[in-house]
């Protein structure tokens, strides 16, 4: 099973990025190998819908969890239609987070952001 998180930069110490489909870089570890492993987010500042590519980016590593702190919902249903299921970052940090996932006690993330694009073209 594979964990993404939104991260601010791509070292272990990062902190988790505010932006799920902005943030710079993802980290993603893999709990068969105990891997850690950071993609650049390849996101275009001049596109509106950056969690299009954000989740592509996700799916194409067949990641199976999201850990962010904030989601839209239209960016929700987009994760959750490739099969990955959408958990709020209790912590700061890429290892509390991943460490907290494990006990249990990050929960799947029930409040969503108001989407920004309601009136635009999908």
């Amino acid at each position: 099973m594979k964990i993404a998180i939104p991260v601010d930069h791509n070292c272990i110490d990062s902190t988790v990025c505010s932006s799920y489909s902005h943030a710079p870089y993802f980290m993603l570890y893999d709990f068969k190998t105990n891997e850690y492993q950071f993609l650049l987010n390849r996101f275009d500042e001049t596109v509106k819908r950056a969690d299009i590519t954000a989740t592509q980016i996700l799916a194409d590593q067949q990641v199976h969890i999201l850990v962010t702190k904030h989601c839209a919902r239209h960016t929700a249903s987009l994760v959750n239609d490739a099969d990955i299921r959408v958990y709020r970052a209790k912590y700061d940090t890429i290892q509390e987070n991943i460490d907290a996932f494990e006990r249990n006690e990050l929960e799947i993330m029930t409040e969503l952001r108001p989407d920004l694009y309601q009136n635009s073209e999908q």
